[in-house]
């Protein structure tokens, strides 16, 4: 993890095993028991990372920049806007603080990305940008868990768009806030999965409610 923070990719499949010194199956096994608890994503029928939420592992479809205090500017990216937002909030949560981020969110339909800016825990379009919107394609239960789901689910299309397309909507906003609360402590030594009582408190807490919210116990 710590060469994604520094904006690095970490090291592939065969270098993992080797520096570990684990046989493949060993970390085949390693990387299925992660995947089942959410903590890292692989492409599908292979073992290469593709996520390590929030960041992405390769191109990646978002770009997330911004300059650390204290330190020189870098630039990561991930998959979705979901863990976009979780970039800025994670590096906070070990100490490594951005105090402007921006944020190239890339429209499912194809074109232009969304220019995003977020600066201490308020998010906005750049100025003179139209105001997005936040699509959520699938209920809360189908992605809270999987951050593979979580890429499609959540999405940021422009307003015109959001009359055409199935889902609910919520305000750019208050997403970022459960983004900013999910991904607090996922760099932290203390981090563990959510249990789904705890991500229901999560988006209860900043408002989030309904029966797309809704998680079984």
């Amino acid at each position: 993890m710590g060469a994604i923070v520094n904006g690095a990719n970490p090291p592939d499949f065969a270098q993992l095993a080797g520096a570990l010194e684990l046989r493949r199956d060993e970390v085949c096994s390693s990387f299925q028991r992660l995947t089942r608890t959410g903590e890292l994503t692989l492409w599908p029928d292979s073992y290469s990372l593709r996520l390590l939420p929030p960041f992405g592992v390769g191109s990646g479809d978002v770009t997330v920049g911004g300059a650390l205090v204290g330190g020189g500017a870098r630039n990561w990216r991930t998959w979705g806007l979901w863990h976009a937002l979780g970039i800025p909030a994670a590096l906070a949560g070990i100490g490594l603080v951005l105090p402007a981020v921006t944020v190239g969110v890339r429209d499912p339909r194809g074109g232009e990305p969304i220019p995003l800016r977020l600066s201490g825990s308020t998010v906005s379009p750049d100025p003179g940008a139209p105001e997005p919107v936040v699509l959520i394609r699938s209920p809360f239960s189908r992605w809270w868990n999987d951050p593979a789901a979580a890429i499609s689910a959540v999405t940021l299309v422009d307003s015109e768009a959001v009359g055409h397309a199935a889902g609910v909507t919520v305000p750019l906003q208050q997403l970022s806030d459960l983004a900013r609360h999910w991904y607090a402590d996922r760099l932290r030594p203390q981090w563990r999965p959510y249990t789904s009582a705890e991500a229901r408190t999560l988006a209860d807490s900043v408002g989030l409610r309904g029966p797309e919210w809704q998680l079984r116990p």
